[in-house]
């Protein structure tokens, strides 16, 4: 199911897939935002469950499990191999425009913090999100400069 966001570039997906697990298709946790692109992430995996390695409703800390670096790759030292190749080759997570993307975003939180400056953390509220996306990378890069991100 489309999300109409600006370009349309993501969609609703289904962690276990409607065909072997019906009941499922409306239970909120069997839905995640996944990219709408055909070469990767929801769509590349077709029918294959997503594993829970990688199930962000079962990995209390997705990010910290998947960071990436400067160049947008994601990486991880903590997933099982079994998950960590589900990702890489199901997902196609590093596809190179999402690798692009993320580094694009990277690219201009790094801005936003350092125009921020060290001592003024009450700014940190200014720092927006909206046109950046990956919450993940914006947690990873403000935690580069010393900021946290606080949890509701």
């Amino acid at each position: 199911m489309p999300i109409h966001d600006i370009d349309d570039a993501s969609h609703l997906d289904h962690l276990q897939p409607q065909s072997s697990n019906p009941e499922r298709r409306f239970d909120i946790t069997n839905l995640v935002v996944s990219c709408q692109n055909n070469e990767t992430c929801g769509h590349k995996h077709g029918s294959h469950t997503i594993p829970d390695g990688i199930n962000p409703y079962f990995v209390a800390n997705l990010h910290e499990a998947m960071p990436c670096d400067s160049n947008g790759e994601l990486y991880s030292d903590s997933l099982p191999d079994a998950a960590w190749a589900f990702a890489q080759s199901r997902l196609n997570l590093n596809d190179p425009g999402l690798k692009s993307t993320r580094a694009e975003v990277i690219r201009k939180l790094r801005e936003q913090t350092i125009s921020l400056g060290t001592g003024n953390r009450r700014r940190l509220a200014s720092l927006s999100a909206q046109g950046i996306g990956f919450i993940s990378i914006h947690a990873q890069e403000l935690g580069r400069f010393g900021f946290t991100i606080p949890h509701s």
